[in-house]
């Protein structure tokens, strides 16, 4: 049976009138019971007459001390319900509004709720199906968790903190890391933290942790279309760009020399159009992988244009990536590498390459050579165009000169590159 919200706010008030009904009777019969064995003391052990006496009309100074003191009595009876009572109801009252959220946030995977500090420390229990740790693994010790955020993640996470309460905490604080399972795998959360400060108690942490994984994901996925090419995985032309400016200003700064390859494949229209553009596709991605093959750790490949690619060979330390350029030219950038020693790398390559071959569907090897131009920083060009330019004329000295050849950048036609011990 529906009730309408008259007869419902009808209901509400009854309720509040019975509750302090029930606090003036209680306070009422405590100061009675008080009156009443006041007068027993008088009556039965300092003997100043009967009991009923003492109750009805007793002396004018007794009136005068049993009524401060039962006024008394019911101004401690009320303000023990405002802070004890009402406090634990206060008390009941979160604990049940966490457990209904923590119902809530049961059906909702992808959603973690906490509180931490001022002596409050919770979390949802569908943390569980999250990191594999139960809840009270975590509650128990506040570092339990931070022990769990990634090692990379954790400096710019204090940073953060530190600029929030060094502000005011002003709004809600939102931060993106990474937190370890229980099986040593990482995902990605999203936690949106608030500073909680209520009256009369400290103040605490409240939060909201979102399972952002599948996203970071997706914005991984989106970064390399953005930057690497499908086919080969090296990455594209406008990164290559970026990486080749980087290292000009670079070299430029700190008074450096790098090289620069320019790679092209032989004949290799000649491929796609004898066994199709899906054995050129596999002969191509072949010469992708001995490139990366012959180049150190520190080696970055790019696809530049055509059947050219362009390898970038970066700081000690960090892993090769690549890049593709468009077509099949290709290109190699060399750090702190001269020509001589550029040479030796180009002449690397280019041995690795012609021995290498790809076995198409009829059993038949495929194989392909490549021509090389080498260009050095500052001595062929100080800015991007000319470097390239530099590489390039280079490169079709090479194939000028018979293909399967690596050239340098010099007025006259160069001598082949030594090979490589």
């Amino acid at each position: 049976m529906k009730h309408g919200p008259t007869e419902m706010e009808g209901k509400k008030q009854n309720g509040i009138l019975q509750i302090k009904a029930i606090k003036i009777a209680v306070c009422s019969l405590l100061a009675v019971a008080y009156w009443l064995v006041e007068s027993a003391v008088d009556a039965f052990v300092f003997n100043e007459g009967s009991w009923i006496s003492q109750v009805i009309t007793p002396a004018p100074q007794e009136i005068w001390t049993r009524s401060v003191v039962a006024a008394l009595l019911v101004v401690l009876c009320v303000f023990y319900y405002y802070t004890t009572l009402r406090h634990s109801g206060a008390e009941r009252a979160l604990r049940q509004t966490q457990m209904r959220l923590g119902v809530l946030l049961g059906n909702l995977p992808k959603v973690v709720l906490y509180e931490t500090g001022g002596g409050r420390e919770f979390i949802s229990e569908n943390i569980f199906d999250w990191l594999g740790y139960a809840p009270e693994t975590l509650t128990r010790d506040r570092s339990s968790f931070v022990d769990l955020i990634h090692p990379e993640d954790k400096p710019r996470l204090k940073k953060e903190v530190k600029a929030w309460h060094d502000a005011g905490e002003p709004d809600v604080l939102t931060m993106q890391f990474r937190v370890r399972r229980v099986d040593g795998e990482y995902i990605w959360v999203e936690d949106r933290m608030v500073q909680v400060r209520p009256k009369n108690a400290k103040k605490y942490m409240a939060g909201v942790m979102v399972d952002i994984t599948e996203r970071k994901l997706a914005e991984q996925k989106i970064h390399e279309l953005a930057t690497h090419d499908s086919l080969t995985g090296l990455l594209n032309r406008r990164e290559f760009h970026r990486l080749l400016a980087h290292e000009i200003e670079r070299a430029g700064r700190y008074h450096r020399v790098f090289s620069l390859l320019m790679i092209d494949v032989d004949r290799f229209k000649d491929v796609n159009d004898t066994y199709g553009h899906l054995v050129g596709d596999e002969v191509l991605k072949r010469v992708v992988e001995t490139i990366k093959e012959g180049l150190r750790t520190i080696d970055a490949a790019a696809r530049y244009a055509g059947t050219g690619m362009t390898v970038i060979m970066q700081e000690a330390g960090e892993d090769a990536s690549a890049a593709r350029y468009g077509g099949e030219e290709m290109a190699i950038l060399m750090p702190e590498t001269d020509k001589q020693g550029a040479t030796l790398v180009a002449e690397r390559i280019r041995r690795m390459v012609s021995e290498a071959s790809v076995t198409i569907e009829s059993g038949k090897s495929v194989s392909v050579t490549i021509s090389v131009g080498v260009a050095t920083f500052p001595e062929d060009g100080i800015g991007e165009r000319e470097i390239v330019a530099a590489a390039d004329l280079a490169l079709y000295a090479a194939k000028d000169a018979g293909r399967n050849k690596v050239r340098v950048s010099q007025a006259e036609e160069a001598e082949e590159a030594p090979v490589e011990p």
